[in-house]
């Protein structure tokens, strides 16, 4: 790992570890939560470990890839693992923004691999597959139609 790769993710960690200590000591009853990106996979445990930090996740976006899906399955169930052994929640994010044009099918895929592996919680980025901004999915109905089916699924 290069020096200012190493340099960053240091950073990373003590921001989540001082935010997370920030809000716990002035509202002790927030859930605090972090999102780390697969590329951040070195640094998963030690923010796990952070005391005031109650729920880690990760967003898999593989929807735009041309790579099977099934391989977040690995990756998600490594972080839950994570989360089991440090006593925190887990959630995941299923992607919704900037999926391109016919791709759409790749989002309940990726939710469905989600809904089996069954984190703590499930969220969706974003809203109406981001309509009317910069990252709107380029047939944002049909992106957002996948995305709320699968939270329906969830709530079954």
């Amino acid at each position: 790992m290069a020096l200012q790769d190493g340099f960053r993710l240091r950073c990373v960690v003590d921001y989540v570890r001082d935010i997370a200590d920030y809000c716990k000591a002035n509202l002790p009853r927030l859930e605090t939560m972090c999102c780390l990106m697969p590329g951040e996979r070195a640094i998963w445990k030690e923010v796990a470990g952070i005391g005031s930090l109650d729920n880690l996740g990760t967003d898999i976006y593989l929807v735009n890839e041309d790579v099977d899906v099934e391989e977040m399955t690995p990756l998600v169930r490594e972080l839950e693992a994570t989360c089991k052994e440090a006593g925190k929640r887990h959630h995941e994010w299923l992607q919704s923004q900037r999926v391109r044009k016919g791709r759409e099918e790749r989002i309940t895929r990726q939710g469905e691999i989600l809904l089996r592996e069954r984190p703590d919680a499930l969220y969706v980025w974003a809203w109406q597959a981001q309509l009317g901004m910069d990252e709107e999915s380029e047939d944002p109905e049909r992106a957002w139609a996948a995305a709320a089916a699968i939270l329906r699924k969830a709530k079954e």
